[in-house]
């Protein structure tokens, strides 16, 4: 695989990617290590459409794409693959997957979509994550969590392990118990 120079302006974050958020004093300190170090890594696209003036999506390193834009570089270092939606969506789980500070919540939204949309079994999808098919069913089950709860994740409220419990229990069942224990 080569790694090619790719104008930033034919570059497009992809809809599929399973991290919605990113956090912007994060992004600014990757922009200012990428300004005096250089890009260490080359971030992965794939070529949209068969047109010669089709864009080109990320496939990974939207976080590196945004920290060149913030430096306002005119290029960006990339390889391109030929893959599909499921492909790359696998790529960007992934990718994803094996950084620690992804979102539990995105990461199970992640997972179902790819069980779902992407017709890949639960066996398939810990194989290609190198986790236990629990691990997959468990994330993926958490998918079930009213937004209250996961707001109480995300406030520090409760943990991960407390979700998965609650994970477990009915729509019905879980504003109840917010309502007895939470109010």
């Amino acid at each position: 695989m080569q790694v090619r120079n790719i104008p930033m302006s034919e570059i497009v974050p992809s809809a599929l990617n399973p991290r919605k958020t990113f956090d912007q004093e994060a992004l600014e300190e990757l922009a200012q290590s990428i300004k005096e170090n250089g890009l260490v890594q080359p971030i992965t696209l794939r070529k949209l459409g068969n047109k010669k003036d089709s864009k080109y999506e990320i496939v990974c390193g939207e976080r590196r794409f945004r920290a060149s834009q913030i430096i306002g570089a005119d290029s960006i270092q990339a390889i391109v693959k030929e893959l599909n939606d499921k492909q790359a969506f696998a790529c960007m789980i992934i990718e994803n997957l094996q950084r620690k500070d992804i979102d539990p919540m995105e990461e199970a939204q992640a997972l179902k979509y790819l069980y779902n949309k992407g017709a890949v079994s639960v066996k398939e999808i810990a194989k290609m994550l190198g986790k236990s098919q629990s691990f997959v069913v468990n994330r993926i089950q958490l998918n079930n969590i009213i937004p209250e709860f996961v707001a109480f994740l995300r406030e520090g409220v409760l943990n991960l392990v407390h979700l998965q419990v609650i994970s477990n229990l009915r729509k019905d069942q879980q504003k109840m118990l917010l309502e007895l224990r939470f109010q």
